[in-house]
């Protein structure tokens, strides 16, 4: 369902399919980025004129399990919640963080670090260490329905 429902988001926006969409931020047309985020719920398609990432998540307790493999030592704040709303809300930032940047080997533990924030905050800052430069990202955040949404861009 999920599936059907991006490509039926891709064809209302007018933007032409390309492959491995789900990972990274397109450039369809001359400035026009998109990127897709889904749960088993609802299908997010954004679309800017610049580099930009979308990612959703049900809250699920299990996101608790894999804290230590994308929580860096800067993030060290975090590692001592068990709040599932604090952790999912981390998870999103780096996951549309890493589909705005677009490089694969980007690591989640060592190459993105958010700023400390408040949960009843709807903007943060993260940035991404590549290639010994430092890219500030910022975030947009939205709770709803049990899930957690958050769109990056430069």
């Amino acid at each position: 369902k999920q599936y059907l429902a991006s490509r039926k988001l891709i064809r209302i926006a007018e933007l032409n399919e390309l492959n491995n969409f789900f990972y990274e931020s397109i450039s369809l047309k001359k400035n026009v980025y998109y990127t897709i985020s889904h749960t088993m719920k609802f299908v997010v398609l954004g679309i800017g004129f610049e580099k930009i990432g979308v990612d959703i998540e049900s809250y699920r307790p299990k996101i608790l399990n894999i804290k230590s493999k994308f929580i860096s030592i800067k993030e060290s704040y975090f590692m001592k919640s068990d709040d599932i709303e604090i952790i999912t809300r981390l998870w999103t930032c780096k996951e549309a963080i890493y589909k705005c940047i677009v490089k694969k080997k980007l690591s989640f533990k060592k190459d993105i670090v958010l700023e400390k924030f408040d949960m009843q905050a709807k903007f943060g800052r993260g940035e991404v260490y590549l290639k010994g430069k430092i890219i500030p990202i910022n975030l947009h955040f939205s709770n709803f329905e049990n899930h957690y949404l958050t769109l990056s861009h430069l």
